[in-house]
């Protein structure tokens, strides 16, 4: 019989049919500090609201979010007091996880059951700052989520984004190229709705899938024409957004790398044996990830040949752009600043971008300088205008615009005005 040990100090659930522990505390914890600082106007205290509430009492999750880079009081303080309406509207769905746990473990002791090889790790849900959903660590086991990128409008949201990074755990590492990529994450993504038993797209867990089902055609003959790119990043379709009909999506390289791995699943006989070859694929080798795609039976006949013959190739795209003055411009007598905010980076995101700001040498490298706030526009467009006098032009002067306060968001490839070796923008006459 399955029987719940629940402890409310630690908040930590565990079960006799797994060694797998899920770790809540530090969602607790949050929103603890999270009251206390808006009863707080004091900012030294509201650091220490952090610090103390937060930060001291962290999981060993949390920790190691914390030395890899992943926050310090001054992100978190800034995360809340620029987030608060985002955070309001989460909260529910966020202090919700304690009861999806059980389930969460119920759906990774049947994956243990089909896949004798499966490592067992700990789950640490955590409040980051944004920007990190899933961050498995194989060694360990331990897998750090971000719940408040991954949360969802949905009582039971947890499970299967606990899921999809738990079976990352499973797999083998991969070479960071786009077609493994793809096929890394469709794998993750294909098995969560899998042992999850519901339809993804259906049940609003995945809206990537739900627009990919809708324009499949669309979808792969773009796709088409980056997948054998190496050396080039993700080009839009992982952790990004790629243009159709004028709409921004994020995350089609989840629906390619998913379509393909249920190919496979749903023309085999065997599920179980479909299961284990899906977390046994060596990721590290582009021609046998090439080789399993034409095996699952995702690609058409009229594009096999094409699929079979394509050359993988380092297609280079940065010398064909046009490069540009980015930032800003001058006339007359004044200097005006103007940035818009990467649509991969507003998909990624969650939360609100309440200011943004222009830090640079001229006023000390501080973000929080008002009278470096910008003004926001239409369409995501934020601009500034300072009198020339203002900023010593006769001296190198560099740049970068800062959202909330601590995001420092770098320049982009087109920029001309680039320093080489800090990578900060230059402003010059």
């Amino acid at each position: 019989m399955k029987s719940l040990i629940f402890c409310l100090t630690f908040l930590v659930y565990n079960t006799s049919f797994g060694q797998t522990k899920v770790f809540t505390q530090d969602i607790t914890n949050f929103f603890v500090a999270f009251d206390s600082i808006y009863k707080q106007p004091n900012k030294a205290e509201q650091l220490n609201i952090v610090q103390t509430i937060y930060i001291d009492k962290a999981s060993n999750g949390l920790k190691d979010f914390i030395s890899l880079g992943g926050g310090n009081t001054q992100k978190w303080l800034n995360y809340i007091l620029y987030n608060k309406e985002y955070l309001m509207v989460m909260r529910p769905y966020l202090e919700s996880i304690s009861s999806q746990i059980p389930e969460i473990q119920s759906k990774l002791e049947d994956i243990k059951e089909i896949y004798p090889s499966f490592k067992d790790g700990n789950i640490y849900f955590i409040i980051g700052c944004g920007m990190v959903g899933g961050s498995p660590n194989k060694q360990t086991g331990n897998l750090i989520l971000g719940a408040e990128v991954l949360v969802k409008k949905n009582a039971e949201w947890a499970v299967p984004a606990a899921i999809h990074e738990f079976i990352h755990i499973q797999q083998k590492d991969g070479n960071g190229q786009l077609l493994t990529q793809i096929v890394n994450e469709g794998v993750a993504e294909f098995l969560s709705e899998v042992f999850f038993k519901k339809d993804l797209a259906k049940n609003g867990f995945a809206p990537h899938l739900t627009y990919g089902i809708k324009n499949e055609n669309d979808i792969w003959e773009n796709f088409k024409k980056d997948m054998f790119v190496i050396n080039n990043g993700f080009l839009g379709w992982l952790y990004g957004s790629k243009s159709f009909s004028g709409r921004e999506v994020q995350d089609l390289g989840y629906f390619i790398g998913y379509k393909i791995c249920k190919s496979y699943y749903d023309k085999t006989n065997n599920k179980n044996k479909s299961i284990q070859t899906l977390l046994e694929l060596d990721l590290s080798s582009n021609e046998k990830i090439r080789e399993f795609v034409l095996q699952s039976g995702y690609i058409n006949d009229q594009d096999l040949d094409f699929v079979k013959s394509s050359p993988f190739t380092d297609k280079r795209i940065t010398d064909k752009n046009k490069k540009v003055v980015f930032g800003y411009k001058i006339k007359k007598d004044n200097i005006i600043f103007e940035y818009n905010i990467p649509d991969e980076f507003s998909n990624r995101y969650k939360g609100n971008i309440s200011v943004i700001s222009v830090a640079g040498s001229f006023n000390n490298w501080n973000p929080e300088n008002e009278k470096f706030v910008m003004v926001k526009h239409t369409n995501n467009s934020y601009k500034l205008t300072v009198p020339k006098s203002t900023i010593d032009l006769s001296i190198a002067q560099q740049f970068k615009f800062v959202i909330n306060k601590d995001i420092w968001m770098p320049a982009p490839e087109t920029a001309k005005n680039i320093d080489e070796k800090s990578q900060n923008l230059i402003l010059n006459e």
